[in-house]
């Protein structure tokens, strides 16, 4: 009986596999992205508003937030009623006109929320990734790569950048659901999806791309007949003309760009993909008011050969996934191609949000985390990067942490951009009469009609001449 008491006892053992730091990865890989991304990002409920936006969508259009009937108001008008606006967010509006009634103005609430996205937006993207048959280790990797990139702390640092987060957030769960409904044939799947199609385009307008990521998954990856899209087009087509309807009303009396003259401008900016892949590839120019001519394009280059050089080695560049996430990254990156330079000539960070997994969905096909290589081996080269970002993105944060440190690193990153420069002038006291003008001369030099400069150097002189 004792000896009988004795192998239980050993088999028992044996059975128990040890946690090592190895196993609690693969067996609690949800409970380990949420814990990265509380230590990296928690020190963001101690930042201040950095005036940039933020101040107005909180503290200037409190009166508007203040009334919960203008929720329903949000559908009806674009972002900035003051001036010619094409940005038309009403879940963004609807957000913040929510989180008033919680926390006031007050960031620190707002940065909870924020985290919480992430959070939420972190997890999406893993089981996004399960469901494209990524193994748990890579779906693991890429996931933590996404939650602590330092080219996404500005979505999650920067209170207006949550509208890119929200939108992943319906996007991917919108497309999960599509995926189970195509496996049922449910109602409540097609309601679940046709719900968040909307959403999703209510806000922000680069959803209306949607179904043909849905398409291209459905034929392409998933391998399923197309007759299965039919029923998901007639949803998609309701949705599309709701959105329509409403976002013609709110743009009524706005001046709408001139579609050539967008178009004009694609050739030139086709180098800002060059420029948005080197920040997700090699994050070493990352910046606080990126400007396009302030970015270097050998780093772009430089970027584009490595990547071409891991799917050539590796011969994933005719894989059904890797032409997946390329077609991913372009497809959400493009609205950059057509922006007007006056409305935004910003090469915003945050923007790199939903577009990036794209990337990481073509790096899951390289030699680094495909079967020809160990799991032991991916972890050994994956987490002193992941741990490398996250320090990135912990010490980025210092650039959001009030309003003077913010355009103090803006002016030292773009230079040639008046914004940046004359907001730091605005905002630093220490300067002397004579450096002052040296900045505003500054200013000058780079648009001589920047609003503010002449008046701004008259003074200036004035001030010689009776100090003479």
């Amino acid at each position: 009986m004792a000896k009988t008491r004795k192998k239980i006892m050993r088999s028992s053992k044996q059975s128990i596999t040890p946690l090592t730091w190895r196993n609690i990865i693969y067996r609690y890989p949800i409970i380990f992205l949420i814990l990265l991304c509380f230590l990296v990002y928690i020190w963001t409920l101690r930042l201040k508003l950095i005036e940039y936006d933020d101040s107005y969508f909180m503290v200037m259009n409190s009166g508007f937030n203040k009334n919960p009937a203008n929720i329903i108001q949000s559908f009806f008008q674009t972002l900035y009623t003051n001036f010619d606006s094409i940005y038309y967010r009403p879940v963004f509006q609807i957000d913040l006109i929510i989180e008033y009634h919680l926390f006031g103005v007050h960031p620190a609430g707002y940065h909870l929320t924020s985290l919480l996205f992430h959070n939420l937006s972190v997890i999406l993207v893993y089981l996004f990734f399960r469901k494209l048959k990524l193994e748990k280790v890579p779906a693991f990797l890429l996931s933590a790569l996404f939650a602590v990139h330092p080219v996404l702390s500005q979505a999650v640092a920067w209170i207006p950048g949550r509208n890119d987060i929200l939108m992943m957030i319906f996007l991917l769960t919108g497309i999960l659901i599509t995926i189970n409904y195509l496996k049922t044939s449910g109602l409540s799947a097609w309601v679940g999806q046709f719900i968040l199609f909307i959403v999703a385009l209510f806000t922000k307008e680069t959803a209306v791309v949607t179904p043909l990521i849905i398409i291209v998954l459905i034929i392409y990856i998933l391998k399923l007949k197309w007759k299965k899209i039919i029923p998901l087009a007639t949803g998609w087509i309701i949705a599309i003309i709701i959105w329509y309807v409403f976002r013609h009303h709110a743009l009524v009396g706005k001046e709408a760009p001139d579609i050539l003259s967008m178009f004009s401008k694609t050739p030139a900016r086709l180098l800002a993909i060059l420029q948005y892949l080197v920040k997700i590839l090699i994050p070493v120019n990352l910046s606080a008011f990126p400007k396009m001519k302030d970015v270097s394009l050998t780093c772009g280059v430089i970027a584009l050969i490595v990547l071409i050089a891991l799917m050539w080695f590796s011969k994933s560049y005719r894989e059904p996934l890797t032409l997946f996430g390329l077609f991913w990254f372009l497809i959400f990156v493009s609205p950059v191609l057509f922006i007007p330079t006056i409305t935004n000539d910003n090469l915003f960070e945050h923007r790199l949000y939903i577009p990036i997994i794209g990337i990481l969905l073509i790096l899951s096909r390289t030699f680094l985390l495909t079967g020809q290589t160990t799991n032991k081996v991916k972890l050994l080269v994956f987490i002193p990067v992941i741990f490398l970002f996250a320090v990135m993105s912990f010490f980025r944060l210092d650039y959001f942490k009030d309003p003077l440190s913010f355009w103090t690193r803006a002016a030292k990153d773009s230079p040639r951009s008046c914004i940046p420069v004359y907001r730091y002038l605005s905002l630093v006291d220490s300067k002397s009469e004579q450096e002052k003008e040296k900045i505003w001369i500054h200013i000058h030099t780079i648009d001589p009609n920047y609003p503010g400069v002449l008046d701004a150097l008259g003074e200036i002189c004035l001030k010689n001449i009776m100090s003479d």
